[in-house]
């Protein structure tokens, strides 16, 4: 076999980030404390070690503590992973920075946040913390197709209740009793997206729209057929055409 380079290799002097450390196998939990011990590893395929010149960032929502408390953690793993913590506080900790994130994840689109909008997301208390605040605001872009001034009547209507948001003021923008858009309706908003962010990738849908990934897929492929959207070269990304 011929060496493999991996995902620690290639990463050269740069950092690589292990999110949700405890969610990690038994097995590669094992292997990663080798490496860190050592600050060696070896290509599958190789019979030599080589040097690791990176840098690891492990991420938990819960303290290393707590997850080798309920086995999802090595014991010596977390010795060792403990050499430098940093801890970020929870967003509902934090509500001065909500307005800052929520005007940087719709930056770049044209679209501006009305004040009352800001108000009703200082009413939630983020048990999602940043990317739950992210996905909102990608689904409020989402719901308001050529809106240039978002405000409380733009959150998805399942989820006002949880900024005290009622009586909208713009109802004709929710699809009638909760109902999921029409397909149409689906790939406009999906061409809308990607128009303001640039370009759009299929995993930025999946948590946006309930419906079956392989129907998403159909929805790009139909942009992509009429002309609309494009994929950009050596990605997957879609981009308006």
């Amino acid at each position: 076999l011929r060496a493999r380079v991996g995902l620690l290799e290639s990463a050269g002097k740069g950092t690589v980030v292990l999110e949700e450390i405890g969610d990690l196998p038994p097995r590669i939990q094992a292997s990663l404390l080798r490496v860190l011990e050592e600050k060696m590893i070896r290509p599958l395929g190789s019979t030599q070690s080589r040097p690791l010149h990176c840098r690891i960032v492990a991420t938990s929502s819960a303290t290393l503590e707590t997850l080798v408390e309920s086995g999802r953690l090595r014991n010596d793993l977390m010795y060792r992973l403990n050499a430098a913590v940093v801890t970020i506080p929870s967003l509902a900790s934090r509500k001065g920075d909500i307005a800052h994130l929520a005007r940087h994840f719709v930056a770049g689109t044209r679209c501006h946040l009305a004040p009352d909008l800001l108000k009703a997301l200082l009413r939630h208390t983020w048990p999602g913390n940043v990317r739950q605040l992210k996905n909102l605001m990608e689904q409020i872009l989402m719901h308001s197709p050529g809106r240039q001034i978002l405000g409380p009547s733009d959150i998805p209507q399942e989820h006002r209740h949880l900024f005290g948001v009622s009586d909208p003021t713009h109802p004709q923008k929710v699809p009638a009793s909760g109902a999921r858009p029409s397909p149409g309706e689906r790939r406009r908003r999906i061409l809308q997206l990607a128009i303001d962010r640039g370009a759009i990738y299929p995993k930025d849908l999946y948590s946006i729209f309930p419906v079956a990934r392989s129907i998403l897929s159909g929805d790009l492929a139909s942009l992509k057929r009429e002309g609309k959207l494009r994929r950009r070269k050596h990605s997957h990304a879609y981009e308006p055409a």
